[in-house]
């Protein structure tokens, strides 16, 4: 099946792609991932957007509690990052951007304030009313939105490629986010609750392994790890990540020696 091309930063080597039917990454509920005091920075690609706010990375039922970024309006490949408050929701809808294209988004919450960045650079900031509508029974859910508190899955998948999601329980300063694009691999440690990365050194199993300390690690479900390659930009296997890694590295030797 053909399948889109991505454009990745070098240090990105790795992906985890949800397909936008049913793939999704889901980490249990935490106290700290609804604090009004809160930055969450992901590095993501939309592959295609037929279906307009779909999950990317969020801790919402309907957009109206807690925080999320959501695919914008379909079908162009554009960010919605809003977060609800008493007093109602708000949002801020990022431009479009080629489509398979990796890019930061940062959503941060300060009090009422909602700010929204991209690539390291504040895009908006807006005021809520009233302080943020919470529930803390919702999962962190990567690839889709939920219906509702654990074991309930998650519905409305989008179609996009995952390579870090980073969360923390505090306001990080514009300097900070923008420290965080310029060196991604090295992230800010202060703070710092939930680590993912896509990496086979970071896959047990169905388990994506939280590099932060906190033990927030994400349940995989029906997602596949993609290598990223100079030449070929997407590995394409219809097999689980740890194969799909293994498969991958092979056709990337062949391609290397001519043979493919």
């Amino acid at each position: 099946m053909s399948q889109p091309s991505i454009k990745a930063p070098p240090f990105v080597r790795y992906v985890m792609y949800f397909n936008g039917q049913n793939a999704s990454a889901v980490v249990p509920p935490n106290p700290a991932f609804y604090g009004s005091q809160l930055t969450v920075v992901a590095w993501f690609a939309i592959i295609n957007n037929p279906s307009s706010w779909a999950g990317i990375v969020d801790t919402t039922v309907y957009t109206d509690k807690n925080w999320w970024i959501l695919t914008g309006a379909s079908p162009s490949c554009s960010v919605d990052i809003g977060a609800s408050f008493t007093g109602g929701k708000k949002d801020i809808y990022l431009p479009p951007i080629a489509c398979g294209e990796v890019h930061q988004y940062a959503l941060r919450l300060s009090g009422n304030e909602l700010s929204a960045f991209t690539d390291g650079k504040l895009y908006q900031t807006v005021t809520g009313s009233g302080e943020l509508a919470t529930d803390t029974s919702l999962p962190l859910v990567i690839g889709g939105r939920p219906h509702g508190p654990l074991p309930t899955p998650p519905y409305s998948f989008s179609n996009v490629a995952v390579w870090q999601v980073l969360v923390y329980n505090k306001a990080l300063s514009n300097a900070e986010i923008a420290q965080l694009y310029s060196n991604p691999t090295n992230p800010i440690r202060e703070g710092l609750v939930l680590w993912l990365q896509a990496d086979p050194a970071y896959i047990h199993g169905n388990t994506w392994i939280d590099l932060s300390g906190h033990g927030n690690n994400a349940t995989l479900y029906n997602t596949q790890l993609i290598q990223l390659a100079p030449s070929i930009p997407w590995f394409w296997v219809g097999v689980g990540a740890v194969t799909a890694v293994a498969i991958g590295a092979g056709l990337w030797i062949a391609h290397s020696k001519g043979l493919i």
